[in-house]
């Protein structure tokens, strides 16, 4: 997958974890009374991992990287300035890289400027005044079409110290910040519709649930995952009343920005060789692609509920002589952000 450089041949990581705002909104934490020690920790949203998805757009935007929160054990603590020093630790992302085969990179400091947070070196000073919970580390990106999604980023950082008695959680003190890039067509969709398969009548005529995962490839580019029964980019389909699909049958969807349209369809897996012989299964004009839009189809994503109709159809080596063997008519009803 190419989302950020996701492997075609490796499983997406599931950092479809919620995606967040910019600028997160502050939990105000209960003050534990008059017994105990302040807390200090780094808050992630699964574990060590935060995922911080952006816009795919040319304006800025502010990412709250490190989220760092004191719980107090008592008013008089909270009354206190603390200073919690975070330390940039990217072998956090070279240990993550290697126990989940991804390959996380940083962020190229021409993609970002860091906000006024003081640093010396690798160390940021953290200032959480009187009467604060949470203070961040931020950055500004400015235009993030101007990172390359060949790519994929992460930051690794840890929490070094705390001041006024303030201590550091030992299972709360290292984060990997994974930094995703989405255009408006991202997102997950349930899949209905029916199918229509000229050569098996088995196949069909209902399409499977499933949820589609729309993953951005490009500004107007889109991988579409299977997550429910394949697990990966394959098109899920009935055989028999049992769930089956098309192998090397996924989708690549590109979207034309002025209209939402889709502009066309590309099998994910490139062209299919016809039985052997070395053929194309569909070679259509100046492309690569065996599968191909229907025209009568409305074939468009809705800017306002974000619903998708798609109409299309698959070439196959059994009937390529006379058209196409498989009829797909689908509704996508958006589920959320992946």
């Amino acid at each position: 997958m190419k989302y950020l450089n996701f492997s075609k041949k490796i499983a997406a990581l599931a950092f479809s974890a919620l995606m967040l705002n910019a600028c997160d909104k502050v939990t105000t934490p209960t003050p534990l009374g008059d017994a105990g020690q302040t807390i200090v920790k780094a808050i992630t949203d699964d574990g060590l991992i935060r995922t911080k998805n952006l816009d795919l757009k040319t304006t800025p935007q502010v990412v709250d990287l490190v989220d760092i929160r004191r719980d107090v054990s008592k008013s008089a603590d909270l009354a206190q300035t603390m200073t919690v020093i975070v330390k940039e630790n990217p072998g956090l992302v070279t240990d993550y890289n290697a126990a989940n085969g991804t390959n996380f990179i940083p962020l190229p400091a021409s993609n970002y400027t860091p906000d006024a947070t003081p640093h010396v070196g690798t160390n940021y000073t953290v200032v959480l005044k009187p009467g604060e919970f949470a203070q961040y580390i931020r950055i500004t990106i400015p235009n993030a079409l101007a990172i390359n999604l060949n790519n994929s980023y992460a930051f690794g950082f840890s929490i070094v110290s705390a001041d006024a008695g303030g201590k550091v959680a030992s299972k709360q003190k290292d984060m990997v910040v994974i930094i995703g890039v989405k255009n408006k067509y991202d997102g997950y969709y349930k899949v209905t519709g029916t199918l229509t398969d000229l050569a098996n009548a088995a196949l069909g005529p209902f399409l499977p649930f499933w949820t589609a995962a729309v993953v951005t490839t490009g500004g107007v580019t889109n991988d579409v995952y299977d997550w429910t029964l394949t697990g990966g980019v394959y098109h899920p389909i009935m055989n028999a009343g049992a769930n089956s699909y098309y192998g090397t049958t996924g989708l690549t969807l590109t979207f034309n920005p002025s209209t939402d349209f889709v502009a066309d369809m590309y099998n994910y897996w490139g062209t299919i060789a016809n039985g052997g012989s070395g053929a194309p299964l569909y070679q259509a004009p100046g492309s690569g692609r065996y599968l191909k839009l229907d025209v009568t189809g409305t074939n468009r994503f809705d800017n306002g509920s974000h619903n998708m109709t798609l109409k299309y159809h698959m070439f196959h080596p059994s009937v390529i002589a006379v058209g196409p063997r498989v009829f797909f008519n689908e509704q996508w009803t958006y589920l959320g952000p992946r």
